[in-house]
Formats: C-alpha cells, sequence, structure tokens
C-alpha cells in the first residue's frame, strides 16, 4: 500500500470510529427485546472496524468480499486490525453493521449544489421460470417491468449529483456559450448508462448468488 492510500484508509477508519461513537451507545439504548435471555457473543472488532472493513471492500478492487478480506485484509491491512477475526466469524458479524452502515451512509450525503438526476435500475432474484421455486428472497422480491422487459426481484434507485458549475466552466473553456436542453439529457443519459454499468460490472449488484436476505442487502458478493 502507498502513502497516499495509507492516508485515506485511516481518514475512512477515523471517520467511522467519530461516527460509531456517537451512533452506537444510542443505537442500544433502543434496541428491542422480548423478555427472554440472549447470550450475547463479545467481538474481538470494533462496530467501526467491521463497518470500515465492509467499505474499504469497494474501494480494494477486489471483485469478491472473500479474496478481498483474506488476500488484502488479512495480509496488508493486519496492522490495522491486530484482533482480526476469521473469515467465517466476520461473515457472521456483517449483518450487525447493516443499520449502522445505512446510517452512516446518510450522514455521507452532501449539498445539492446544482443538477440531480434520479433513475432506476433492476435486481433481479432469479430467472423468471423460476419465480415459483424461489425461496431465499420470496417475502421482500416483486414483480417489475423496466424498459427491458418484466422481472423478479428488486428495483434500485440511483439518485446522483451533477457539478453544474464544474461543467459549465468546462464547455465554456471549449468555447460553447450554453447548454441547450437536448445537450443537458444526451449528458443525463450518458450519466445513468455509465453508473448503471460501474454498479452491474464492478460492483456487481446482484442477488442471484446470496443465500439470505442480510447477505443480499449488505453490498458485498461473497462467492
Amino acid at each position: 500500500m502507498t502513502d497516499s492510500i495509507i492516508v485515506q484508509f485511516i481518514g475512512l477508519f477515523i471517520n467511522v470510529d467519530d461516527f460509531c461513537l456517537v451512533f452506537e451507545p444510542e443505537y442500544n439504548k433502543k434496541l428491542l427485546e422480548d423478555g427472554t435471555r440472549k447470550r450475547i457473543r463479545e467481538s474481538t472488532l470494533s462496530l467501526s472496524e467491521v463497518m470500515t472493513i465492509i467499505i474499504w471492500f469497494h474501494m480494494s478492487g477486489y471483485r469478491t468480499f472473500k479474496d478481498y478480506y483474506i488476500r488484502e485484509v488479512s495480509i496488508h491491512l493486519r496492522w490495522a486490525f491486530p484482533q482480526l477475526v476469521k473469515y467465517n466469524r466476520f461473515v457472521e458479524l456483517m449483518p450487525q453493521a447493516l443499520l449502522p452502515l445505512c446510517f452512516y451512509f446518510r450522514t455521507r450525503k452532501g449539498k445539492c449544489s446544482g443538477i440531480s438526476f434520479v433513475d432506476s435500475m433492476p435486481i433481479s432474484v432469479c430467472h423468471n421460470r423460476r419465480i415459483r421455486s424461489h425461496k431465499v428472497l420470496s417475502n421482500s422480491a416483486r414483480r417489475g417491468k423496466n424498459s427491458m422487459g418484466w422481472f423478479y426481484g428488486f428495483k434500485t434507485h440511483l439518485f446522483f449529483r451533477w457539478s453544474a458549475e464544474r461543467q459549465l466552466s468546462m464547455i465554456k473553456e471549449n468555447c460553447l456559450p450554453f447548454i441547450s436542453h437536448q445537450a443537458m439529457l444526451m449528458i443525463e443519459n450518458l450519466c445513468q448508462i455509465w453508473l448503471k454499468a460501474y454498479l452491474a460490472s464492478f460492483l456487481e449488484i446482484k442477488a442471484t448468488s446470496h443465500k439470505s436476505c442480510s447477505s443480499f442487502f449488505m453490498p458485498t458478493e461473497f462467492s
């Protein structure tokens, strides 16, 4: 790891840890109980460490989480996590970080300073011919339709911002006096195509290989 990547990693962990110092006490107060006594197995990894490892996966360039954890975290990031657990144990800890991750990402949203785009893309959990036999996500998945046809699964809504000032200055440097409505629509379509391709190929956003609802909502690919 280069010095710049190490600085970026440490900055991410500090940011996540500061969030957990405020969030975790309030979160534990609001957890519901059913009255029965439960054995709480303490982990050597803190919540902020688990969240940092999950977030860093999407910045590591690895295609699967298992390769990332064994080849990157267990070797090159061992210095950052001296109490690191085995891979199977870490997979058990991941569902506990799902809700805190959702709240953390909400705190990362910036202010809209220009134009924003909204679009959606389907995430099929199985082929249409296997809908009746699908069991894993049967309580959550629904039939839907988009421009490519019918599917069974979920629809992900994409919301991303466009820095109007930066693009306007760039276009002015190219001697274009203004952005027409048609040009803006073309830019929007290009952004949507690129983002969908990025989510589908690089992040491998799909649900066909997940064995449980929690593993689907956790943004990683295990196999």
